[in-house]
């Protein structure tokens, strides 16, 4: 993973806790909801990754 790719994913995570606090929500309604965004940010990710290994895309 490169840095655009971890820049990404830190970015979608301190949005969606920001969404997180100004709603109000649990310690543990939040972290069930920021581990989603990690799990979900990283498939994608991973996919776009083996996508581009095997169309040979740079």
């Amino acid at each position: 993973m490169g840095m655009k790719n971890l820049a990404q994913i830190v970015l979608v995570t301190v949005v969606q806790f920001i969404a997180c606090y100004l709603a109000e929500w649990g310690v543990a309604e939040t972290g069930i909801i920021l581990l989603f965004v990690l799990l979900w940010q990283g498939l994608f990710i991973w996919l776009f990754i083996q996508i581009r290994k095997k169309n040979n895309i740079s």
